[in-house]
C-alpha cells in the first residue's frame, strides 16, 4: 500500500482507519488519473499482488458491492431484488467513478434530479434507483437515513393490466414446451409469483384439502392458496414426464454431461421462463403489456368478481397491506356494477320519502 500511494501523491487519499480492500478499491478507481509512468508502475504492482495471490483482481474491484449484496442478504430480500438493486448501483457509481465515500448528498442529489429531469425516468425505475442507492449508503456506508429525506419518490398509480379468460386460455395453449405451458397454468389459477411457481416441489401440493403451500414467499412468508382437482390431476401427468424425486419443475437441461432430471435440485429460472413468456405474449398482439405478472392480476380480478372476500384474497396472494389488494376493486365490473344496483336501490327508498311526488 504504501508503494501504491506514491503513486498517488497529488490525490487525497481516503482518511485512516479505512480497511485494505477499501484502500485497494479506491487507489484502482483513481489509477485513471496518473500519468503514464504512474500508471504502468500501479499496474505492474497490482499484477505481481495477483500473481502472488495475494490480490484477486476481479473481486478486489467489486469488493463495494460485496458488502452490499451481504447486508441485502442479511434483510432477507429477495434474489430478484438483490438483482436489481446491484445494477442500479452499478449504474450510479459508473457515472462519477469515485470511491463511495467520498459521494456526499449533494452529487446525490444531482444524480436524481438528471434522471427525472434530463432521462426522464419513469417514476417505477426511480423509485428503485433511489432505495438502492439510499440502501447501499445508509445500511452499508452508515449514513443518515434523514439525509435522504430530499425525495420521496412517488409509486406509479397505474392500474394494472388483465386479460379476459379467452385471452388467458389462448396465452396457456400457445405454448408448446409443456414445462412452461404447466407453469403458465398453474400461476394462472393460483396467483403465484414467478419466483414461487418454478419453484412448487410435489409435497406443497396437498389434493386432499385442494391447497397448495407456498413456501418463503415474498417477504419470507408462508401462505396456503387453494388448487383446483382437475388441475391437480393436470399436474400429475405431466409429473410422469420427468419424475423428479421433489421439483415440480426441475431444471430442463444442462451442458453438464452427469445431469440427470429426475434427481437434479435446480428448478426451472425465472429467466428462462420470462423470456418464453414473452415470445409467446408477444406472438399473440394483445394490444396491451403483458407479463407473467399480468396472470397474478387477472387471477386476483377473477376472485373478486366471483364474490370472494377481500381479505381472503389479501391472504391467497400473500399481499402485506390490504391497501395493495384494494387495487384490483378499480379493475372488477362485477364491484361497479353491484356499488350501482345499491346507489339505485338507495335512490328508491329516498323516493319514497319525497311528498311532492
Amino acid at each position: 500500500l504504501v508503494n501504491i500511494s506514491h503513486c498517488f501523491s497529488p490525490l487525497i487519499v481516503p482518511q485512516a482507519g479505512r480497511t485494505t480492500s477499501n484502500l485497494l478499491v479506491f487507489f484502482f478507481s483513481q489509477a485513471g488519473s496518473l500519468n503514464e509512468a504512474a500508471s504502468s508502475r500501479f499496474t505492474n504492482l497490482l499484477r505481481k499482488l495477483e500473481c502472488l495471490q495475494i490480490l484477486n483482481l476481479e473481486a478486489f474491484m467489486l469488493s463495494y458491492e460485496q458488502d452490499f449484496v451481504n447486508n441485502i442478504y442479511l434483510k432477507g430480500f429477495s434474489e430478484s431484488t438483490k438483482v436489481n438493486y446491484l445494477r442500479y448501483l452499478r449504474l450510479f457509481m459508473k457515472q462519477y467513478e469515485k470511491d463511495p465515500y467520498t459521494c456526499d448528498i449533494q452529487l446525490i442529489k444531482a444524480y436524481f434530479v438528471e434522471l427525472i429531469s434530463v432521462k426522464k425516468f419513469s417514476s417505477r425505475t426511480i423509485y428503485i434507483i433511489f432505495s438502492a442507492v439510499k440502501f447501499y449508503f445508509c445500511n452499508t456506508l452508515g449514513n443518515d437515513p434523514k439525509q435522504f429525506d430530499f425525495y420521496k419518490p412517488e409509486r406509479s398509480k397505474k392500474l394494472p393490466v388483465v386479460l379476459k379468460p379467452e385471452e388467458t386460455a389462448k396465452l396457456i395453449n400457445t405454448f408448446t414446451c409443456i414445462d412452461y405451458k404447466m407453469i403458465v397454468m398453474l400461476a394462472s389459477l393460483t396467483g403465484l409469483r414467478i419466483s414461487e411457481a418454478v419453484r412448487v416441489k410435489t409435497a406443497d401440493i396437498n389434493s386432499d384439502l385442494h391447497t397448495l403451500h407456498v413456501i418463503q414467499g415474498k417477504g419470507n412468508k408462508d401462505r396456503f392458496v387453494p388448487i383446483p382437482d382437475d388441475l391437480i390431476l393436470e399436474l400429475r401427468k405431466y409429473w410422469k414426464t420427468h419424475q423428479n424425486r421433489k421439483l415440480l419443475f426441475p431444471k430442463r437441461k444442462s451442458r453438464n454431461k452427469d445431469f440427470n432430471r429426475v434427481t437434479t435440485d435446480k428448478t426451472i429460472s425465472d429467466k428462462e421462463l420470462q423470456r418464453a413468456f414473452k415470445v409467446v405474449s408477444d406472438s399473440l398482439n394483445f394490444n396491451k403489456r403483458v407479463t407473467f405478472h399480468t396472470l397474478r392480476h387477472t387471477y386476483a380480478t377473477n376472485l373478486l368478481e366471483s364474490g370472494v372476500n377481500l381479505f381472503m384474497i389479501k391472504e391467497y396472494l400473500g399481499h402485506s397491506s390490504i391497501s395493495t389488494t384494494m387495487v384490483y376493486l378499480h379493475l372488477t365490473n362485477a364491484s361497479e356494477y353491484y356499488s350501482y344496483k345499491k346507489v339505485k336501490e338507495y335512490f328508491k327508498k329516498i323516493q319514497g320519502f319525497n311528498k311532492w311526488k
